[in-house]
């Protein structure tokens, strides 16, 4: 049985949310209409303290998302192929998937720029202060709340991970500030898929909720899918999809095709790497969907708050309302920002500030607005605002009118407010929260609500503004180190005898990294087989490559192993280290997939000495492309030693309907796609190449149309036609914008010739008003220029 145990807020440091109210007392005079409070999620009273993740009370509506926009989406897409993923985590045994998936986002955002993050999920299980303790769980509210009161993100070298230790430092300081947290919609079947693939492409993982029931895993096919049973006790990171993943490779047969990729928590041994693929029909994944956006952190930030622990429930008058807080500046500083929860889709909102306030009546006569637009979904937003400079000692408000009438929810306004089991600590004061329905009348909120605040921050700075669509950083010594190649003891390559078994020897560079593990993987598994601590089993005379590459995939390196009949010795070559004689059985071993038991070739006498014998056999490449059909000549990507030898290949296709090969080695491309290519010699050593046919370009390239919409509260989009000959395009293509010093290129998709793509205020800041766009399609560019 677990303890619970409560953690105090330690945010005196960064935060401003101890301020009092001092001065004239306010009147209660919003008297006419009827404040009506939200009902807690249906499925909250449900948790559990043996669950990974909690149920959020606060509710959220999506109502109008099904009338969002179909774009131009790829049927397959994958971040770690573009390495836009951080490396695989194991949470070992605590309750804290949530932390990793909730990171497993951010430190993909920031892949975007280059750089590879890592922040510390010790430090927000254990400092995120809400009732359930480091050990029973959370969910994306509490991840959303620790970020937003800017407790965090605190740097993995600062606070390392490690599953029992249920403290953490307090005087660490977070890496990034929060740009928002965009809660996505659920997803139910692949009909529903687009919203979430469109956040994948623009800002890398999203964090979901799963289902951890074992019952449901197909470790043959890496893949996972629970009708429906049970509920979500689980988070991890939306990596990509495959629309094409087929409905029979689950557990149970799904509805239909489809599958999301999805970064686990559970370490690399686990299904691919660590990741698998989750059907699009599953009951639990796609489900309370967020993605965690950071920004430039500001060294002289002051975050004005009462509302620790976020939007707990929601309130409004009938759809609409305003809602204040009360702040006294306890210095010298510029408001830029004001920090925003929502809870529904298209969220209409106007932001006003104001200055030396007295009492309830400049709430109305003396607001002055510095900021509007629309949000299209539930989250948490830092939005710009007019500069407004605020005196040290001066009370000032910031009010937002919000409207939810375009989801058709009645409770627009998000307050913090104490939850019995999850948020019991929540306090307020009178004189710091405020509601009006029309915004000419004022009432206390915690004389509707107890112990209720509003949910808004005034965000300020006692230094310079720091422009907001800049490339996030940290300083330099801040920055994390990523490994850069593998060395390998024996080199490149190495022989043994087929009655041996060996051992290969490979770290990590650089020297820091040196013993960080290694995987090894055999490519030619009826050669040779290979474990991952690189014992080397024959397992026929012939020609194996190995492949070793780091846990997370991102670094590799390739051993070409010649495995000789006993007795002969290859002087080419150095013997790789013998730990024994072969012992290996394929009917034991636990890795072995129907590995083909050919017998050994008998010894060839003197072969070693024979110039015209094939000793070594390998390819240069580990694939090749053709479009189809065009020839290629493989004979050159064929490496044999000594160069005197007869080059002499037999070849195996393993599906004839894509190439066939000549005597020649000449391949022709005969029907899109890609098969593996077994390439022999008499002499009986093996390799094998992977061969792809793409389409061949059909039709001269044509844009025509090129145009971005309007800009709307810093929003706007560009849409693209393209034809390919007489036909609409359908394909990748790269589209650079650029404002002044601010360039973003990215890689969309045209689907029957049109694309789009959206870009926001946190991209291009709205004092931004010259644009110019490319687009590059193969071999053809077109630049459009435009302005707001």
């Amino acid at each position: 049985m677990k303890i619970k145990k409560f953690l105090s807020l330690l945010l005196g440091t960064v935060l401003v949310s101890s301020m009092l109210v001092t001065g004239p007392t306010f009147a209660d005079e919003n008297k006419n209409s009827k404040l009506e409070l939200s009902p807690v999620e249906n499925s909250f009273k449900e948790n559990s303290k043996d669950d990974e993740l909690l149920i959020s009370p606060l509710k959220t509506s999506y109502d109008s998302v099904r009338s969002t926009s179909r774009a131009a989406l790829p049927a397959k897409y994958d971040l770690r192929k573009t390495n836009r993923v951080s490396s695989v985590k194991n949470q070992g045994q605590n309750g804290s998937c949530w932390t990793f998936a909730t990171y497993g986002s951010m430190e993909s955002y920031l892949k975007l720029f280059g750089k590879e993050f890592d922040f510390s999920e010790k430090h927000m299980r254990n400092m995120h202060g809400f009732d359930w303790g480091p050990n029973d769980g959370g969910n994306r509210d509490i991840a959303t709340s620790y970020l937003a009161r800017g407790t965090g993100p605190i740097l993995e070298k600062d606070d390392p991970y490690d599953a029992y230790i249920n403290v953490s430092p307090t005087n660490v300081k977070r890496a990034f500030d929060l740009d928002k947290v965009i809660y996505l919609p659920d997803v139910h079947n692949a009909n529903e898929t687009n919203v979430i693939k469109q956040a994948i492409m623009e800002y890398g993982g999203v964090y979901t909720t799963l289902s951890s029931q074992k019952y449901y895993e197909k470790k043959e096919t890496k893949s996972y899918y629970n009708p429906g049973s049970g509920k979500a006790d689980h988070a991890g990171t939306i990596v990509g999809w495959d629309d094409n993943f087929s409905k029979n490779l689950f557990q149970a047969k799904a509805p239909g095709d489809g599958a999301w990729i999805v970064k686990n928590s559970w370490g690399t041994s686990f299904m691919d790497g660590g990741y698998y693929y989750v059907s699009y029909y599953d009951g639990f994944c796609g489900k309370s969907n967020a993605v965690f956006i950071p920004q430039r952190k500001d060294p002289n930030a002051v975050i004005s708050q009462y509302d620790d622990f976020g939007a707990t429930r929601s309130v409004g008058y009938n759809m609409q309302g305003y809602i204040a807080n009360v702040f006294t500046s306890n210095e010298d500083q510029t408001i830029y920002q004001a920090g925003l929860f929502t809870v529904a889709m298209n969220t209409q909102y106007k932001l006003y500030i104001v200055r030396d306030l007295q009492s309830t009546d400049d709430l109305a006569a003396k607001r002055e607005e510095i900021g509007s637009g629309v949000i299209e979904y539930p989250g948490y937003y830092t939005l710009d605002t007019t500069q407004i400079k605020v005196k040290k000692g001066e009370r000032f408000a910031i009010v937002a009118y919000m409207d939810s009438s375009a989801a058709n929810y009645k409770y627009p306004m998000p307050i913090e407010m104490p939850i019995a089991d999850y948020a019991s600590k929540a306090k307020a004061q009178e004189g710091q929260s405020y509601v009006s329905s029309q915004g000419d009348k004022w009432t206390d909120l915690t004389k509707e609500v107890k112990n209720a605040n509003a949910c808004i921050k005034a965000i300020g700075t006692t230094g310079e503004v720091l422009p907001r669509d800049t490339v996030p950083e940290v300083d330099p010594d801040e920055v994390i180190e990523e490994p850069t190649s593998i060395t390998v003891k024996e080199g490149s390559q190495g022989f043994i005898s087929v009655k041996k078994k060996g051992k290969l020897h490979a770290t990590v560079q650089p020297e820091k990294f040196n013993n960080d593990p290694v995987v090894f993987e055999s490519l030619d598994k009826n050669v040779a087989v290979v474990k991952n601590d690189g014992t080397v089993y024959p397992v026929n005379v012939g020609n194996a490559n190995i492949l070793i590459k780091t846990v997370d995939g991102k670094i590799t390196q390739r051993f070409n192993l010649l495995v000789a009949p006993e007795g002969i010795r290859v002087p080419d070559r150095k013997m790789i280290e013998v730990i024994g004689d072969n012992d290996y059985d394929p009917k034991t071993d636990p890795d072995n997939t129907e590995i083909p038991v050919i017998p050994p070739k008998p010894p060839i006498d003197n072969q070693e000495l024979d110039p015209k014998v094939v000793r070594s056999l390998g390819v240069s490449v580990p694939s090749v492309t053709i479009k189809q059909g065009d020839k290629f000549n493989l004979d050159p990507k064929i490496l044999t030693y000594p160069q005197t030898a007869i080059r002499n290949f037999d070849f195996n296709i393993s599906n004839t309907d894509i190439i066939d090969i000549d005597s020649k080695s000449v391949i022709t491309a005969k029907k899109i796609g890609r098969t593996k290519l077994d390439i022999k010699t008499k002499e009986g050593l093996q390799t094998s190449i992977t061969i792809i046919v793409i389409p061949k370009e059909k039709g001269e390239i044509t844009v025509e149309k090129f145009a971005p919409s309007k800009r709307r509260a810093g929003i706007f989009t560009v849409f693209i036609d393209a034809k390919e000959g007489d036909r609409g395009y359908s394909g990748p293509a790269k589209l650079t914008v650029k404002s002044g010093n601010r360039k973003l290129t990215r890689t969309i998709y045209f689907n029957s010739g049109h694309a789009q793509s959206k870009f926001h205020g946190g991209q291009f800041g709205v004092w931004r008003k010259d644009f110019e766009a490319t687009i590059t399609i193969r071999d053809h560019e077109e630049t459009v220029k435009f302005g707001f």
